[in-house]
């Protein structure tokens, strides 16, 4: 899903923001076409031959990107709700009991909630798959744990 950038003064550059995916990152577009990004800083043309600088950074609950533009925070997209961000969040608490395979569980619960909420599924679609990843995070690693302890036997 594309979320069009509107720049102070520069409301003739037909710019857009594309959230990352699984294993891509988030990109600013002009025309349609990824603008090449370096530590996070974004360098867009101009007709004259000179460029503006952009910044990207991530937001509290990261899965918002902010630009920087000339000292200004440009609004792309509103943040998720509180309730969303820690919902998403809770599966980590699974690092803490289980390791490395509790991190895997519930990173993939996080990730998957966040890019779903971010996604453009139909909202009822976003809300079933937020709902349920976090608490299959737990049930993956209980399943997990259970077969390991069993095998250690």
């Amino acid at each position: 899903m594309d979320y069009p950038i509107t720049l102070p003064g520069h409301s003739d550059l037909n710019l857009s923001l594309r959230l990352g995916g699984f294993l891509t990152g988030t990109k600013i577009l002009k025309d349609g076409v990824p603008l090449k990004k370096t530590k996070g800083v974004v360098m867009v043309p101009l007709a004259d031959g000179s460029a503006l600088e952009l910044k990207m950074k991530l937001g509290f609950d990261m899965s918002t990107p902010k630009i920087l533009f000339a000292g200004q925070e440009i609004k792309v997209m509103p943040p998720l709700p509180a309730f969303w961000v820690v919902w998403a969040y809770l599966p980590l608490t699974l690092i803490f009991i289980g390791g490395a395979i509790g991190g895997l569980c519930g990173g993939a619960a996080a990730a998957g909630t966040l890019s779903a909420l971010r996604s453009d599924l139909p909202r009822w679609a976003r809300v079933v798959i937020a709902l349920l990843a976090p608490p299959l995070a737990f049930l993956a690693y209980g399943t997990a744990a259970f077969f390991i302890l069993k095998l250690r036997k």
